[in-house]
């Protein structure tokens, strides 16, 4: 009998851990966040940007920075500006259609869904053209798509944290 138990959690696992298209439901409202996400950045409008961070990533920051949450979110447009003050971002493209995503468990029970989708930062300052090319995890939490750019391994390592079940995840920026 334990035999069978650990055939069924081990088919339960791999079947979680499989990677499989968007939904159209999926991909409509995803579509949507990136093209909000895509449409404040490139209008310099920092707090609509603010909101595609996951609230457990800046939950966390906040903790790790020994301030308030509200704090945090109060002052992150106001840096954002002053870092990109300097940067003009022409283009920026996310590519989320056929992306392949994969559905985990969070240890609360909480479901979420996530991928990654291949991005393009075209951007000039100063004169000086330049393109980021990376990757961004689109992260669907409770219902709400969520974007974080993982060509930063800080940032991998936040998200490492934040929601466990990435640690096993291969991030393809920072390979």
């Amino acid at each position: 009998m334990r035999a069978f138990w650990i055939f069924i959690l081990t088919l339960t696992f791999v079947h979680a851990a499989h990677a499989r298209p968007l939904t159209r439901e999926e991909q409509s409202s995803l579509n949507q966040t990136r093209d909000r996400f895509i449409e404040a950045l490139t209008s310099a409008d920092y707090e609509a940007v603010v909101d595609v961070i996951p609230p457990r990533v800046l939950s966390h920051i906040a903790r790790t920075g020994g301030m308030p949450e509200a704090q945090l979110r109060a002052q992150m447009p106001k840096l954002m500006a002053t870092i990109f003050s300097k940067v003009d971002v022409q283009k920026m493209e996310m590519r989320t259609e056929g992306i392949e995503v994969t559905t985990s468990r969070g240890k609360d029970g909480t479901a979420y869904v996530w991928g990654f989708a291949p991005t393009s930062l075209e951007m000039s300052s100063e004169g000086e053209k330049l393109t980021v090319n990376g990757h961004t995890l689109a992260l669907r939490e409770k219902g709400k798509w969520f974007l974080v750019r993982t060509n930063d391994v800080q940032q991998v390592t936040i998200l490492k944290t934040v929601y466990p079940f990435l640690q096993q995840a291969d991030f393809p920026d920072t390979e």
